[in-house]
């Protein structure tokens, strides 16, 4: 039984000690993923799966990662609940900002001022504010963003968070696909 414990101790005690926002952390294997989430990862379509992070936040509902079969984990997306007050986003965006800076310091803002009427974001809409964190981060990242978007895809708007997460190897992995051109 002592062993059993010992094992099971130092396996998953990396993903633990070590581990970044909900519980991941960059180069994280599909399996290594598994083990820190609710269910299996579901594949969406090329390096994207939905997951179900043991460790998550309850403003956000649903959460997106890209993971490279070489490099692993390289990005974690976390969408919140939709809203159709923009007043209650305004203010939850403000609490995540406060949040975020204290883990990982000040932010900078970001203008956005930009309606994405391309076709290629027709379903997003606008986004209306973007916080932006590059400096001196931890945990392997390399940039956290946090925006407020507008969603423009059904009968009525509603208004959203994401909160998007690169860790460093992001760039291996974007220069690795873009040799094939």
């Amino acid at each position: 039984m002592k062993k059993l414990f010992l094992i099971l101790l130092f396996t998953l005690l990396p993903f633990t000690i070590f581990a970044g926002p909900f519980g991941l952390k960059m180069g994280m294997t599909l399996e290594d993923i598994e083990l820190v989430c609710e269910e299996e990862p579901e594949f969406y379509k090329d390096d994207i799966y939905y997951i179900k992070p043991v460790k998550k936040h309850p403003l956000f509902e649903k959460y997106v990662i890209f993971v490279d079969n070489e490099k692993g984990l390289y990005s974690i997306i976390a969408l919140s609940k939709e809203d159709r007050s923009r007043t209650v986003i305004d203010n939850t965006y403000t609490e995540i900002r406060v949040s975020i800076s204290k883990t990982y310091g000040s932010s900078e803002k970001v203008d956005v001022g930009i309606s994405l009427k391309d076709k290629k974001y027709s379903s997003i809409g606008t986004c209306f504010y973007c916080e932006k964190w590059e400096k001196e981060l931890k945990d392997d990242l390399s940039c956290i963003l946090l925006y407020e978007t507008r969603y423009s895809y059904s009968v009525y708007d509603t208004y959203g968070l994401v909160l998007q997460y690169d860790f460093t190897n992001k760039s291996a992995v974007e220069e690795s696909q873009d040799e094939v051109f």
